[in-house]
């Protein structure tokens, strides 16, 4: 072993420390460890090892997860209420563009933002909310019209 360098895992301390930067500037922007493993040259099994043995690598993982989670959330905001651009074809031709929002991600947004407001609410027999009974009632319909 070279003088000076010490090993502590698969990789000598200053490759260690490198490819635990490459790891961290991937997963900030990907949001997927597998992905920023790959795209840092690590097994996943070392990401494991340095979660459970390095604290501040770990601090950092939550960071990173954080600036993911926020680009996500930029991303599903700006879809859901400035919406984006769809190409607009008539006859095979194109006739312009559309800008399409999302209903659904400004309903998860909403839903994130205020779950105290927005939250799914189930009521039960006599408003009885989710921990009362459940009344189920079928009827029979007449609908043959005579």
């Amino acid at each position: 072993m070279a003088r000076g360098v010490t090993v502590s895992g698969p990789y000598p301390v200053k490759i260690r420390q490198q490819k635990k930067q490459a790891f961290l500037a991937s997963f900030a922007v990907l949001g997927n460890i597998s992905a920023a493993c790959r795209e840092a040259g690590i097994n996943r099994d070392t990401y494991r090892y340095w979660m459970e043995h390095d604290e501040v690598f770990g601090f950092y993982v939550a960071q990173a997860n954080q600036v993911a989670t926020e680009h996500l959330e930029e991303t599903a905001y700006k879809r859901a209420v400035e919406g984006t651009q769809k190409a607009v074809y008539q006859g095979g031709e194109l006739v312009g563009y559309h800008t399409e929002t999302s209903d659904t991600l400004l309903i998860f947004l909403l839903k994130a933002r205020a779950p105290e407001k927005y939250r799914d609410r189930y009521e039960g027999a006599g408003g009885a909310g989710a921990d009362g009974p459940l009344r189920v009632v079928f009827e029979t319909v007449d609908d043959r019209g005579d």
